[in-house]
Parts: structure tokens; sequence; C-alpha cells
């Protein structure tokens, strides 16, 4: 890798910029040694032989444990509403949040 491909302090910067962070100035060059470090450790991944090995997709065997998905009634207003800690009619009632007062 080149010096120019390498994290610096204006590639963290972009980076922190796309993400939407405020990220002061003194970080940037440790977040950029940071990033280096990282790739460093990829960049010897990438040079593990792993001819003729298969590709995994979980580590152990799993299953599908969900119910089948039958059709079956639905249930009536009442039966919903029955464990709803506040109603109001045939409606769920919660407490206000947008423009409420503290």
């Amino acid at each position: 890798m080149t010096a120019a491909e390498r994290p610096n302090a204006e590639t963290v910067a972009r980076a922190a910029h796309l993400a939407r962070l405020a990220l002061p100035d003194a970080r940037r060059a440790e977040l950029a040694q940071q990033c280096e470090r990282i790739l460093e450790s990829f960049r010897s991944l990438a040079e593990l032989d792993v001819a003729g090995v298969e590709p995994l997709g979980s580590p152990s065997a799993t299953r599908d444990v969900l119910r089948d998905d039958r059709e079956r009634a639905a249930l009536g207003a009442r039966a919903v509403l029955a464990n709803a800690p506040r109603t109001e009619g045939p409606f769920f009632s919660v407490p206000k949040t947008i423009g409420a007062e503290a």
C-alpha cells in the first residue's frame, strides 16, 4: 500500500463527515493510526492460503425453528384490546409524545 492509500487525518475527517459525526481535530491522527492497524490485520488475513477450504455459512448446524405459517382466524377487537393498559373505545390509548409539555 502506498502512502497515498494509507488512512490519514484527512481521510478520517471525510469519513466522519459522511457519517455525520462530530470529530475533534485532535482525534483525527489517532483514528487514522487505528484504521491503519485494522487494515494491516485484514492484509495479514489476505495472505492466508485458503485453497480447498469450503466457505462456512454458520459455525453451528442451525435450522429454521419458526412455526409453520398457517392461516387462522383473526382476533377480534375485544381480544386484541383485552391486555392493553388503556383503551379509548375500540382504540389503544397512548400518552402524547409530540408536542407534549414536559
